[in-house]
């Protein structure tokens, strides 16, 4: 991850950027699957630099939590005796 300067100048600009490598580390998936998602217009948010492609860390959290599952906690059931 890269911490680009300045970020009150331009809020965009402060943004800490995830590269496709670091991103499938991150989820412990291929690159590939992620170019899959991208081709189809699904998955985290990107950002495209030429033929660079880059995630905001920002974006790849807000992702995740959206995708977040909470257990449910069921009440133990009583047995007849």
């Amino acid at each position: 991850m890269r911490r680009v300067p300045n970020e009150e100048a331009n809020p965009q600009r402060g943004a800490l950027l995830i590269t496709p490598v670091q991103l499938a580390q991150r989820w412990r998936t291929s690159v590939s699957y992620l170019a899959n998602l991208r081709s189809q217009r699904k998955g985290c948010p990107y950002i495209k630099l030429g033929r660079r492609v880059v995630y905001r860390e920002k974006d790849v959290k807000r992702y995740e939590m959206d995708r977040r599952v909470a257990a449910e906690f069921v009440k133990p059931r009583k047995t007849c005796k």
